[in-house]
């Protein structure tokens, strides 16, 4: 799995190896003091997110949504 940062939103975005260039899921920072993770995966038959109080909770939480939805992923 690839993850790439956007430099000017701070945007964590997660791609496949195989199609690097469409997201598979992202984390992105939100709350009003910055406190909040807001995470997201794009599944072909629904989307799936959640709010982590932490960048490494919601990272583990998207990729755990990501293995359970594809095992290849793991």
């Amino acid at each position: 799995m690839l993850c790439k940062r956007c430099p000017h939103t701070g945007v964590v975005n997660f791609f496949t190896k195989t199609d690097p260039f469409v997201a598979i899921g992202l984390i992105v920072e939100a709350g009003r003091k910055r406190d909040e993770y807001h995470w997201r995966v794009y599944d072909a038959a629904r989307t799936i997110s959640g709010i982590a109080a932490d960048m490494a909770e919601a990272e583990r939480r998207l990729k755990s949504q990501l293995r359970l939805s594809d095992p290849r992923l793991s």
